[in-house]
């Protein structure tokens, strides 16, 4: 059964098993989504310029693997793999997310209220674009990003883009988003390329 990867604001522990905060509800295993929504924004700006719902589905949650801290509070973002059961899997597995990404369309899927209301939550987290060659990886970089992961200090990702680039490191992909405006979160592929899972853990 595929795994999908999801972007969280939060995650909890209640009675043994993750819950995932994101957006304005929250979901865990057992919860049911019912709507595919998409979102394109404007290359350069990252400024929402159109939304839409692709596809009703029934996808109850089945399963939620929490990466980095794994019930700690994250509130600058967490990644969760989810494996859903249910009506509308098609939906999600026909999607290429990188090929979306370059395009600027992103996906979220939304959850029915008790009151007939819809809430948002559950972004799909998307693969970035760059690789950082291991002979970049010096103790300066290292201890940046450790310091940028642990205490939120995106602030410091330009400083972090200078120290890959004395490194050696000349990947344009990474160096742009060290140096862009964002928004930047913990679950992000640069920091995820320089500490290991279990500096994460």
């Amino acid at each position: 059964m595929e795994q999908f990867e999801l972007y969280v604001e939060e995650v909890r522990p209640l009675a043994g098993l993750a819950v995932c905060r994101c957006g304005d509800g929250e979901f865990g295993v057992g919860d049911d989504f019912t709507e595919l929504h998409w979102k394109r924004y404007e290359r350069d700006s990252l400024r929402c310029v159109e939304t839409g719902i692709e596809a009703e589905v029934r996808l109850r949650v089945l399963e939620i693997e929490s990466w980095g801290r794994l019930w700690d509070r994250a509130p600058c973002g967490h990644g969760v793999g989810v494996r859903f059961t249910g009506e509308g899997l098609h939906w999600l597995t026909r999607l290429d997310f990188e090929a979306e990404r370059r395009a600027g369309r992103y996906w979220t899927l939304w959850g029915s209220r008790d009151d007939g209301g819809v809430w948002n939550c559950g972004d799909f987290a998307y693969p970035q674009a760059g690789v950082i060659r291991p002979e970049c990886l010096t103790s300066t970089v290292i201890g940046l990003a450790q310091t940028i992961w642990t205490g939120c200090r995106f602030d410091l990702l330009t400083v972090l883009a200078d120290a890959l680039e004395e490194a050696g490191c000349d990947d344009g992909d990474i160096l742009r988003h060290c140096r862009g405006p964002g928004p930047h979160t913990r679950v992000c592929h640069v920091l995820r390329q320089l500490l290991p899972g279990s500096m994460l853990a």
